[in-house]
């Protein structure tokens, strides 16, 4: 145990003599700092000094990117805003509110023309009504006693 603390106080008196060499020679200026006495200098609050935010902050070039970057984005969310007002205001265009309209299909120019092909599930609830000629099922019973079809 004295042996353990008289080589702490060893230490100390080391890092100490090593950090006041500076002092000793006050009379001469040092050639060249030691690396002890340099971290000692900067453990001391008196030589610290206040951070520079001027590397923080964007230069010329960087602020004239993000300008033309911001303009650009303010485009783009205009265009963006004016079309999707265009598709609102057409949408609920009083001529086009009836619900067979709204999910009807568009003709096709170039897609050829099959009646034996049914509608989309949306074209079905809200689309016209197709007239088949199936036999329309009243009861439970009438349901079940249907033929079963095996897949």
């Amino acid at each position: 145990m004295k042996k353990a603390t008289t080589a702490i106080a060893a230490c100390a008196i080391a890092l100490v003599m090593a950090s006041m060499e500076n002092v000793a020679n006050a009379d001469s200026p040092p050639a060249e700092p030691t690396p002890m006495g340099q971290f000692f200098s900067g453990l001391n609050p008196v030589n610290w000094k206040m951070p520079s935010f001027k590397s923080m902050l964007p230069g010329q070039e960087d602020k004239a990117r993000i300008v033309k970057k911001k303009d650009g984005l303010v485009s783009d969310v205009t265009q963006t805003a004016a079309k999707s007002w265009e598709k609102t205001k057409e949408i609920f265009n009083p001529a086009r509110l009836s619900p067979a309209n709204l999910f009807a299909a568009k003709e096709p120019a170039a897609a050829p023309a099959t009646t034996s092909q049914s509608p989309s599930f949306f074209g079905s609830l809200f689309g016209p009504r197709q007239d088949e000629d199936t036999e329309r099922i009243a009861t439970v019973s009438d349901f079940l006693a249907q033929p079963k079809v095996d897949r």
